[in-house]
């Protein structure tokens, strides 16, 4: 649990993306942007999982977590637009 801040860092700021552009539209409510919220953990979670588990196991990405923090960011990258259109709908 040490290395958490590692994991919710990208989250976070997929947050406050989800934040920015519901402060953006304005007609955007609270029930819609914490669904946008559990969209993108939902899809962000397990592709960090299948990222960093789809390496070869000489490269040691399973055993050391701080090498897990790069497939977090690209996860959340990958998972945002999905969040984002959900938001916006």
């Amino acid at each position: 649990m040490g290395f958490a801040w590692l994991y919710l860092t990208p989250l976070f700021t997929g947050f406050v993306s989800l934040l920015a552009l519901a402060a953006y539209k304005r007609l955007i409510g609270w029930r819609s942007l914490a669904q946008a919220c559990g969209l993108l953990v939902v899809l962000a979670v397990p592709l960090v999982f299948g990222l960093a588990m789809s390496l070869p196991y000489w490269l040691l990405v399973r055993d050391t977590p701080v090498m897990w923090a790069p497939f977090a960011w690209m996860a959340v990258a990958l998972a945002l637009p999905v969040a984002a259109r959900r938001l916006m709908r």
